[in-house]
């Protein structure tokens, strides 16, 4: 279930705007948890107090605001709002601060490879995933050398992470993740 629920918060990131009838939604909270991020994209300017006021509530919710805060534009609150949901000690809702984090910009790579260095292992992969999938808005170059760094030292599932995000990096900058990939090779990390 758990798996299924961020799988589909994924999802809801993607379509380029929702259509009007999710506006009336109605449901428990959870539900509302779940659409949260959709009806972001239909009226921006109430989110920002939904989200808000979501922060306050259990888990599923505090992880929905997080990935609607990604979906939002940059506003003065949001480098503050993230870095409360990043210290939530519910996993689910850290994990998801991680992934809005590149609504920050090129600053948010600095903040990624920390995550993906220290936090635990579904923090660590959110972190390194999103390196990988948000490459263009961070810096290529500077993504790939984020990710051959966090390969060195890393747990192992955080590593073959960071390894698989190189490769999709590979289709877009072929030269600069072979590149990284070959120094790997030659890496006598076990």
């Amino acid at each position: 279930p758990d798996d299924t629920r961020l799988h589909s918060r994924g999802m809801l990131r993607k379509p380029p705007k929702p259509p009007e009838a999710l506006a009336g939604i109605q449901g428990s909270n959870r539900v509302m948890a779940m659409a949260m991020p959709l009806l972001a994209r239909s009226k921006p300017d109430e989110a920002q107090a939904k989200v808000a006021e979501a922060m306050k509530w259990p888990a599923a919710t505090s992880a929905a605001a997080a990935a609607t805060i990604g979906l939002l534009p940059k506003t003065a609150d949001t480098p503050k709002q993230l870095k409360a949901l990043a210290y939530d000690p519910a996993s689910e809702v850290h994990a998801e601060a991680v992934r809005s984090l590149p609504v920050l910009g090129r600053e948010a790579l600095p903040l990624l490879v920390k995550e993906a260095k220290g936090s635990g292992a579904e923090v660590e992969r959110a972190a390194v995933e999103t390196i990988g999938a948000q490459a263009g808005k961070l810096g290529v170059s500077q993504s790939a050398a984020a990710l051959e760094s966090i390969v060195k030292g890393a747990r192992p599932s955080t590593r073959k992470a960071a390894i698989d995000a190189l490769g999709r990096l590979a289709e877009a900058k072929p030269g600069l993740a072979a590149g990284a990939l070959g120094r790997l090779t030659h890496d006598k990390v076990p």
